[in-house]
């Protein structure tokens, strides 16, 4: 269960990056067209299998309202991916700061 949260706050506070990022106009259009390619290129995984659309559980809000208060277990990483089915070989080349279960939390 810690291992899980630790690893949903890291992903919250990945995307609460990306939020709190986009305070001028030309992030906001980044994001927007990141995040619009996200679900057409099916950048994300989560979105491709289905997880985007499961109902939050109680862990999760707890992961949310950890990263809203700062705990950031990925120290900063504004990039997470599985190595055991990621395809995308550019992920690889990035400085991983932590791993915490599957996931490769880099910059």
């Amino acid at each position: 269960m810690k291992k899980y949260l630790k690893s949903m706050a890291a992903a919250s506070a990945f995307l609460l990056f990306l939020v709190w990022t986009a305070r001028c106009l030309i992030l906001m259009t980044f994001l927007t067209q990141y995040m619009m390619s996200s679900f057409k290129g099916m950048l994300f995984t989560a979105v491709h299998d289905g997880q985007f659309n499961l109902r939050p559980n109680n862990t999760a809000y707890l992961a949310v309202k950890d990263a809203l208060l700062g705990w950031d277990p990925s120290y900063g990483s504004v990039y997470y991916y599985n190595p055991k089915i990621a395809t995308n070989q550019w992920i690889f080349t990035r400085t991983v700061t932590k791993q915490i279960g599957n996931h490769h939390f880099a910059y």
